[in-house]
């Protein structure tokens, strides 16, 4: 399949998620990500979009951004939002051992986006929040 690069700029609203989640996801799949990891990376856009949506603009609504680049062997995925500083990466790891109960609300989210994804990061820029999404060809899904 031919290497992509696009872009799109959403409303960050959580009824916008489903379309941001196709860009994405019809992006991968005229680049030849596989199935399995097209899947993978449909839920890690979910999850991250939701949080920006939710989050970034304090009840407010304002520009959620997504690049995509790259092709079955390397597919990028960047979400960016122009909230206040927040990295979901520096996010504490839930307790898995503790009761429902006990757990603190949150987290679970971004704790599967790292294992579902081969790369995650985060960076500040340009007073900007970038998220990166990166699956690899040839790994076969969760990581360890």
């Amino acid at each position: 399949m031919a290497p992509v690069k696009a872009s799109a700029e959403f409303s960050a609203r959580a009824e916008e998620v489903p379309a941001m989640v196709e860009f994405v996801a019809g992006e991968a799949d005229r680049a030849g990500v596989g199935e399995r990891r097209l899947a993978h990376l449909r839920i890690a856009v979910e999850e991250i979009a939701l949080n920006i949506c939710d989050h970034a603009y304090n009840g407010g609504v304002g520009k959620l951004g997504i690049a995509v680049d790259g092709d079955a062997a390397r597919f990028v995925t960047e979400l960016f939002d122009d909230g206040p500083a927040f990295d979901p990466a520096a996010a504490p790891a839930p307790d898995l051992d503790a009761s429902i109960g006990d757990r603190r609300v949150g987290g679970l989210g971004v704790f599967l986006v790292q294992r579902l994804m081969d790369e995650f990061r985060y960076r500040r820029e340009r007073a900007r929040n970038i998220v990166t999404l990166v699956v690899l060809d040839g790994t076969g899904g969760e990581r360890a």
